[in-house]
């Protein structure tokens, strides 16, 4: 059994029998809820600036979909970039509300022994999140939640990876590469 003192000062016992002080087993924090008051209230704000950004590529992902013009051909290679790019901003979002650090591969090499806390400007620069590929374990792992068919997340990445490769390569892409039916 592990003990630690909480932001509060008052002893957590981590285990399978966590009980506070009194006997009672602690609440857990809702979703998004910080009970730390160490984090930079800055990083509090991630989830919703990433929640935003992937409504916005799924919205131009709908786009790309539904409108073809003449010069536009490209657009259905596109709308599946952006349903991957928004499918990773959801995940990475539900992440980052659990807490804003766990969408971060490494989070111990963002410090820098100098700094009282940390900081966006760290974050952009020292900071690298966790890969597409990663995410569903990830997003398991802080939040027991299970992305529902790992079978189309898997089409979708591998269709998005094809098309980056083979489509920026070649010039040309057909709709079936490697198994990967768009």
């Amino acid at each position: 059994m592990l003990a630690i003192v909480s932001a509060n000062c008052s002893l957590v016992k981590l285990g399978s029998n966590t009980r506070s002080p009194t006997g009672v087993a602690p609440k857990p924090a809702p979703i998004g809820e910080r009970r730390d008051a160490l984090v930079n209230p800055e990083l509090t704000q991630i989830p919703a600036r990433i929640l935003g950004l992937a409504t916005g590529a799924l919205a131009q992902a709908n786009q790309h979909a539904a409108f073809a013009d003449p010069g536009n051909e490209h657009w259905d290679f596109i709308s599946v970039l952006n349903t991957a790019h928004a499918g990773e901003l959801f995940l990475k979002a539900i992440i980052a509300k659990r807490h804003p650090l766990l969408i971060f591969k490494d989070v111990a090499s963002l410090d820098d022994n100098q700094a009282k806390q940390l900081d966006m400007p760290t974050l952009l620069t020292r900071g690298r999140t966790h890969d597409f590929e990663k995410l569903p374990q990830v997003l398991w792992a802080t939040t027991g939640l299970r992305v529902p068919d790992m079978q189309c997340f898997e089409r979708l990445r591998r269709a998005r990876n094809a098309i980056q490769l083979l489509r920026a390569r070649t010039g040309g892409l057909s709709s079936s590469v490697a198994g990967v039916h768009l």
